[in-house]
This record gives structure tokens, sequence and C-alpha cells, in this order.
């Protein structure tokens, strides 16, 4: 694999991971906590898999992704262990680079996302003034159909049920045989 690539995927990963680790991985991270530490973790804790972790254990992800991306460039047919470590130390490199970026780079894109959000408002204002000009809505009030009811039969009555014969009692004749 192309080293430029596995750079920009890497980072486009690490991206993904820390956004995915932002908003639903801290849940999954106090889980994981609680299950394996005696004191649990605050619930005002703000921690997740990699948000607010030191760097060795912002390594533990990213390696984890390099040796799933590892085995995916060896079952695609690379077979060439050299490339795929360097490939894959490559990818390291950008993970942790993405890991250690994306708070600076996702507190850009809120500002950016709120010219997107007025823009999808407009979009939708527009839509709705569109389907209420072109629908005109007629009430139509469905007419009462009468269903036959069946008519029920009487249902025999059960027969009584003789009482069971204790088990013991069969052991008892054969025993008398």
């Amino acid at each position: 694999m192309d080293p430029l690539l596995s750079l920009i995927v890497g980072f486009v990963f690490g991206l993904l991971f820390f956004f995915f680790d932002l908003n639903g991985g801290k849940k999954w991270y106090r889980r994981w906590h609680n299950l394996s530490n005696k004191n649990p973790l605050n619930e005002d804790s703000n921690q997740g898999f990699v948000h607010q972790q030191p760097f060795s254990k912002k390594l533990v992800p990213a390696v984890f992704i390099f040796v799933l991306f590892s085995f995916i460039l060896w079952y695609t047919g690379n077979l060439n262990p050299i490339e795929i470590l360097i490939s894959g130390g490559i990818l390291l490199f950008a993970l942790m680079l993405a890991f250690h970026l994306g708070p600076l780079l996702l507190n850009i894109l809120p500002a950016k996302m709120k010219q997107v959000n007025k823009a999808i408002e407009k979009i939708d204002e527009l839509e709705a003034n569109i389907k209420s000009e072109k629908i005109e809505v007629q009430e139509v009030t469905p007419e009462k159909i009468e269903v036959e009811k069946p008519k029920e039969t009487p249902k025999p009555k059960a027969k009584e049920a003789e009482p069971k014969k204790d088990w013991r009692d069969g052991v008892q004749d054969f025993l008398d045989k």
C-alpha cells in the first residue's frame, strides 16, 4: 500500500474514532472501567477510550487498529511483511496524530456546522412552503362497515378426567406378580 494512502487512511480513521469516542464511547468506557476497576468512575467524568487519556492509553486503541489494518492488508493478498509493517507504522503514526489533533479540529467544526444547519433549516422551510401550497387535504370520513359476528356454537362439555393412577401402584402390582 502506498505510504501516503496509509497516512491518509490512518488520519481519517483516527478522527472518526475520536469523534465516536467523544460522542458514544464515553458510555462504553464508563461500563468497561466500572467492570475492570475496583473503584467506579464518577458520573461527572468526561473520559473516553481516547478522550482525556494520556499517551500510553491512547496507544492501546491505535495498536488495536494497527493490528486490524495489518490483518486486512495481509488478507487482501499483500504478503510482504516488511511492507505491511511499514504501512502499519505509518498508520500508527497517523492515528496518534489524529488522536492528539482531534480536539483541535473538532473545535473548529461546530462553527462551520452552524452555517450548515442554517442552510438546512432554510431548505426545510422552503420545502414545507412548497408542500403546503401544492397539497390540499380533503377530509374523507370512512363509512362504517358492519361485520357480522359468527354465531357461537355451544362447546361440548369436557369429560371429567379420571384421576391419574399413582405409579407406585403399578410397581406394587408388578412386585406382587
